[in-house]
């Protein structure tokens, strides 16, 4: 234990966790501003990158749904308001809707159609 003459006594254990704290704020500051952009590389944009502002969640931050379950049309008349407002997404005989009740939560919907991978995305703001 070190203790000068004032009030000040610091423990080892004390010191350590001193140390760490210090050394956390340090990697912080180096990798924000790599985070800053949230990875993207914004080097050749036209708009400068320290013209953008940050709004909403970071990269990854709004969870998808990946290969969402289909219904028949019979069932989804059964089971769900289709006069509701919809995404509908057609390819030849294919045929998708995305409720926006669904996607108000789950806003982004990585599926396939026709074996093409699509991604349906809404945004409720």
């Amino acid at each position: 234990m070190y203790c000068n003459n004032t009030l000040l006594c610091i423990t080892p254990g004390m010191l350590r966790v001193l140390v760490f704290l210090c050394l956390s704020f340090l990697l912080n500051s180096l990798q924000a501003e790599e985070s800053k952009f949230n990875g993207f590389n914004l080097k050749s944009s036209i708009i400068s990158p320290n013209e953008n502002r940050s709004g909403g969640p970071g990269r990854d931050g709004i969870q998808s749904i990946e290969n969402p379950s289909s219904i028949t049309i019979k069932d989804a008349f059964k089971k769900y308001d289709l006069e509701g407002r919809a995404i509908l997404v057609r390819y030849k005989k294919d045929v998708k809707k995305y409720p926006i009740s669904i996607l108000n939560w789950h806003e982004i919907n990585n599926d396939t159609i026709g074996n093409i991978p699509i991604v349906v995305t809404y945004c409720p703001l």
